[in-house]
């Protein structure tokens, strides 16, 4: 070996200085990162849903709400237990962090005349002082009012509800809902304990966010380690060296702090499932070392000096594995293509970990390897047990293999088709997890769980009172009322349909609406006036009296569903309703992810589908040839296809995650096509008939691959066990398309590189 080549591949520790101290600088950037759980950070800043939802916050009051429902055990809302409880109860929500608004069955505003004076008292103010019968007949008129009906209680008079809320400071929000999420929890369990023989329920968009951060930061702490302890074991298991071990590890964390810390030097707030981009990058980290490794360690077991077997590994591998991070990079910058701001910044985070794990794993991780002794295991030139089976029957039946495979692989894409959006912000959660069940049983014994505003505006100030916006408005809701997916209706209609009908000494024959505005205004006024302190009306209308908000809540439905509904009501209200009430749009966070995720389905498929065409023209540039190029397409096309068709076929429901799911694992789909087809290629450049170069890349690389293969398919497995639904269904498919990746590229793949018998290529020169 020359004096040269063994300077090259020794140890240089002022390389191995600098790496470290750049991990250093760029890890002191992960103290920057801020992690929120608030829905808003899913979209952008200038999303017009996003936008459209804003400004009905800045309009009306508070939007963040929690929903309590209450149902005691004897079914009876009147007794005085009952209505002490919920009286108990709405006192002390008062009392909460950042409570601004609390709304239930015993201080529901009722609406009373005394001559030509308004008095608007608590329904059930001092339940003690009213008899059985007074009781029974005002919960009665609650259940009939429909302001009221399936909101404050339930239609069958079983269940009442208490709505709370809230108003977070906008510049740290995420504490602030963790504060008066736990208030709101420690409140609710002292009533449990009290009231035993209650069921006190709980939902709500707080709830939602809080039992969102918690998730995510159970995961964090229990399956993420665990990925990377079954990763560990089974490296170990391969390569018999902790130490071997110890230093792919430390390639890897090098990679993931510089990429995180990167990024948090811009200081981003980042969504709870952006740690996902943590275990994406592992993979695509583990594959380059693993390459790199493996083929070093296949030389000095037979004797060849250990400098020179690692410049044999890095002349094999360097060009795989720039090609590779290229491409990988580039898939998922597509990511930054999305609507949404955190997928956005998985990409970055992915593409800059991918750059910084080919980094170091060629110019650190060599010279840390050679500082460690061989293991002593047997040579693994002639490969045994299952991968030496399947270069057996590779070799021996190429063409049934590959086409029994691709004529399976291509029918189970045929699933794709089955696959419809559904984005149901509910369904996020395990069954098992208390806001979930909460809420299903919400919706089935007393309301909606899904919701969706309008802010209708009207002809300028004071527009809300006149005649004809309103009888407009109460039309809408009447036909809002009659839709089968809606639970319940709150517009300002109802409310002047109110004190119109009291006011009049409730003679049914009034019609429902006064026809003078200036009647409608004094009406207004005198509720206005006679609202006690927290129940001011600009939960129905803005300051101005130039818009009102029409709230709508609906039985749990996926997004497809909600978004068609959405888009059919603000049709009628166009069609029915003058130009000014027509300009309403249809806000709320189910509506915003309902759309998000239709949206950013079609970029990320689309944008996907175009990285693999740029990824095959690339290889076709650096293989020179067009039909090696063709089969690098469909080999990293396929896995992702069949693996959604399967999906179509089993479960038949994509979301927002699953949708970025083919650029996330096209790293390491095209990791495996890369370095079998480049090595193959080679082979047949000195001369090897194509069944020689096939059976030479299946013992030297298909070693790699299949380790890399054993190792991520489990470790992603484990997000199955998540309480976070798009975890689960990320890990799911994930460790699917790397499994399929792998039969697709060892036995279809290689078998068809044989289809064609051809003379050797000719050697070149050196």
């Amino acid at each position: 070996m020359s004096t040269r080549a063994h300077r090259s591949a020794s140890p240089r520790w002022w390389l191995l200085g600098i790496a470290a101290l750049w991990a250093a600088v760029m890890a002191l950037g992960l103290g920057q990162i801020q992690v929120s759980a608030d829905y808003r950070s899913y979209f952008s800043a200038d999303d017009p849903d996003l936008l459209a939802y804003q400004e009905l916050e800045h309009a009306f009051s508070a939007t963040d709400y929690a929903l309590i429902a209450v149902q005691p055990a004897d079914a009876d809302l009147t007794s005085i237990d009952t209505l002490q409880l919920l009286h108990g109860l709405t006192e002390a929500l008062w009392t909460l962090p950042h409570s601004q608004r609390v709304d239930s069955l015993v201080n529901h505003a009722h609406i009373r005349a005394d001559g030509e004076d308004v008095r608007i008292e608590p329904l059930f103010d001092d339940p003690e002082t009213l008899d059985s019968a007074t009781r029974h007949t005002r919960l009665r008129w609650l259940q009939e009012a429909p302001s009221t009906a399936a909101r404050l209680v339930s239609q069958d008079g079983r269940t009442a509800g208490i709505q709370v809320a809230f108003r977070f400071p906008e510049g740290q929000p995420d504490q602030a809902k963790q504060l008066s999420g736990a208030a709101l929890q420690q409140t609710l369990d002292r009533f449990r304990a009290a009231h035993p023989d209650h069921r006190i329920a709980l939902t709500g968009s707080l709830v939602s966010d809080v039992t969102l951060a918690e998730t995510a930061r159970a995961d964090s702490m229990r399956l993420y380690p665990l990925m990377v302890l079954l990763v560990v074991t089974v490296l170990y298991a391969a390569l018999r060296s902790l130490a071997y071990v110890g230093v792919i590890l430390a390639v890897v964390g090098a990679s993931l702090l510089s990429a995180l810390g990167t990024v948090g030097w811009f200081a981003p707030r980042f969504t709870p499932d952006v740690a996902a981009a943590t275990a994406m990058v592992l993979p695509l980290a583990i594959a380059d070392c693993i390459h790199i490794v493996s083929s070093y360690l296949q030389h000095p077991r037979v004797g060849e000096a250990r400098p020179t077997a690692m410049q044999a590994s890095l002349a094999h591998n360097r060009t795989p594995v720039l090609l590779t991070s290229l491409t990988t990079a580039v898939g998922f910058l597509s990511l930054t293509l999305s609507s949404s701001p955190p997928i956005q910044w998985i990409g970055v985070i992915v593409a800059l970990g991918v750059g910084f794990a080919c980094l170091f794993s060629l110019a650190v991780l060599p010279r840390l390897i050679l500082r460690l002794p061989v293991p002593v295991r047997r040579s693994h030139q002639r490969p045994t047990g299952a991968l030496g089976a399947a270069e057996h029957l590779i070799l021996r039946r190429p063409r049934w293999i590959s086409t029994t495979l691709l004529v399976l692989g291509v029918a189970a894409s045929t699933g794709v088709a089955r696959n419809q959006l559904n984005d149901t912000l509910i369904d996020f959660f395990d069954p098992a997890l208390d806001f979930r069940a909460d809420s299903d049983w919400i919706d089935a014994q007393l309301t909606g769980v899904s919701r969706l505003e309008w802010s209708v505006p009207a002809n300028g100030p004071e527009g809300v009172f006149d005649p004809d916006y309103l009888n407009h408005l109460a039309g809408f809701a009447a036909w809002l009322r009659d839709q089968p997916e809606v639970a319940q209706v709150a517009v300002v209609s109802d409310t002047i349909t109110d004190l119109h009908r009291e006011l009049n000494g409730g003679q049914p024959q009034q019609p429902a609406l006064p026809q003078r505005r200036d009647l409608i205004a004094q009406y207004f006024l005198l509720y206005e006036m006679s609202l006690p302190f927290g129940l001011d009306p600009t939960h129905q209308v803005n300051l101005d009296k130039s818009a009102s908000r029409v709230g709508v809540s609906l039985h749990k439905t996926d997004s497809e569903s909600l978004r068609r509904f959405a888009e059919r009501a603000s049709e009628r209200l166009a069609r029915q309703a003058p130009d000014s009430m027509a300009a309403a749009r249809v806000s709320g966070p189910d509506w915003m992810f309902a759309t998000l995720s239709h949206r950013n389905f079609s970029e990320m498929m689309g944008s996907t589908l175009v990285v693999l065409v740029a990824i095959s023209v690339l290889m076709v540039a650096v293989l020179r040839s067009w039909r090696l190029g063709a089969l690098s397409f469909c080999a990293n096309l396929l896995p992702g296809a069949a693996a959604f068709g399967l999906w179509g076929f089993v479960v038949g429901e994509v979301g927002i995650t699953l949708s970025t799911v083919m650029g996330m694992t096209l790293g390491i789909v095209v990791d495996d096509s890369i370095h079998l087809l480049t090595h193959y290629r080679r082979q047949r450049a000195k001369g090897r008939a194509p069944e020689e170069a096939v059976r030479h890349t299946l013992r030297n690389v298909g070693q790699a691959v299949t380790l890399t293969t054993a190792s991520l398919v489990p470790a992603f497995w484990l997000l199955t066990v998540s309480d976070f639904k798009q975890n689960i269904h990320l890990g799911w498919m994930t460790a699917l398309i790397i499994a399929l990746a792998w039969i697709i590229d060892l036995f279809i793949l290689m078998p068809l590189l044989l289809w064609r018998t051809s003379r050797p290529a000719q050697a070149r020169p050196g």
